[in-house]
């Protein structure tokens, strides 16, 4: 059937189409079909792993275009060579809100992924750690830290798991804080060993630190990434712009249906915005996503509101004293 259908093919269609995309089409997809049933024969095991290789890196200049990053593909054949361990998802939520004594920016991050290893050798763990508090704020902290593994057990159909939990004061006591101020969970300190092959992992940990408006949070892919979703909340939204960047590239917001976010009455009666998502797709290791905020108006306009308050109240208060009424300044 396959050589009946390459004999086809290479015969070309049997009706006159003229000069049309069809025919060179055709005849591109037979000589590529005819070519391909040649290695298939042909080829030894390790030519036909370049060959998958070589049709990857064509797939994502397809995808990408001509302009497709060489670095993107780069770094995603080389680690798809030896890689053990993935993220089929990944989620971080951000919760902003102000800090009085210094005036700073509270950050508190929490981030949930699940992992697993596809290979047939361990794969090593990873120590997390969390970016230093700006100078003069207070010292940047852990709070949680759950680890679940979850590994089959050969010839039999149960599983074996191990899990470890932490507050904030264990951790306090684990984490080892570095000379640029950010501070290291190791993984030995944590009781965290090598993921075995097949074995499933579920992380999920909370990190506080303090920083400068403007100012960013950045978050690293540590494994290949199938999915990523950043949500950011908190009170402290109503005075920030927040944007996301993958890279050099801004993140789109999602919309709220798209998301399928419920702000669960969160912040509702305290006026607060809804939340921000933003979603990455396939990341590969070491991609840096920065969550980014700035003040939401610049200084030189919200120091003509303040003057324009200001004339409001002692217009007011003009009027209360029994001057005459004065027109309100329509202050937005």
């Amino acid at each position: 059937m396959a050589v009946s259908a390459l004999t086809l093919l290479l015969r070309g269609p049997t009706h006159d189409f003229g000069d049309s995309w069809w025919s060179e089409g055709v005849s591109a997809l037979a000589e590529g079909l005819f070519v391909a049933s040649i290695l298939g024969f042909t080829v030894d095991r390790l030519l036909k792993s370049i060959l998958v290789r070589e049709i990857a890196k064509l797939a994502l200049t397809t995808i990408f275009g001509a302009n497709a990053p060489q670095e993107y593909i780069s770094n995603l054949q080389l680690e798809l060579e030896s890689v053990r361990a993935i993220t089929t998802s990944a989620q971080w939520t951000i919760y902003l809100e102000w800090e009085e004594k210094p005036r700073t920016l509270k950050v508190t991050c929490d981030n949930e992924s699940i992992g697993r290893n596809i290979s047939s050798v361990e794969a090593e763990p990873r120590s997390p750690w969390l970016i230093s508090s700006t100078e003069g704020a207070p010292q940047g902290y852990f709070e949680e830290y759950r680890y679940r593994v979850s590994s089959p057990v050969p010839g039999l159909r149960i599983e074996k798991s191990h899990s470890v939990d932490y507050n904030r004061d264990q951790l306090a006591k684990i984490g080892k804080p570095h000379g640029d101020g950010r501070i290291e969970l190791p993984a030995a300190k944590l009781g965290i060993t090598a993921l075995p092959p097949g074995a499933a992992s579920v992380l999920f940990m909370r990190g506080t630190s303090f920083q400068n408006v403007p100012g960013s949070f950045p978050l690293i892919f540590g494994r290949i990434c199938l999915e990523g979703k950043i949500r950011v909340r908190g009170p402290a939204l109503p005075d920030l712009r927040v944007e996301v960047f993958l890279g050099i590239e801004k993140l789109e917001e999602m919309s709220e249906s798209a998301s399928g976010r419920s702000n669960d009455g969160e912040g509702e009666s305290e006026g607060w915005p809804k939340e921000h998502t933003f979603r990455t797709g396939f990341t590969y290791p070491g991609a840096t996503v920065r969550v980014a905020w700035s003040p939401a108006i610049s200084p030189l306009e919200r120091a003509g509101r303040l003057r324009g308050e200001r004339a409001w109240w002692r217009r007011r208060s003009a009027v209360r004293l029994g001057d005459p009424p004065r027109r309100h300044p329509g202050i937005a």
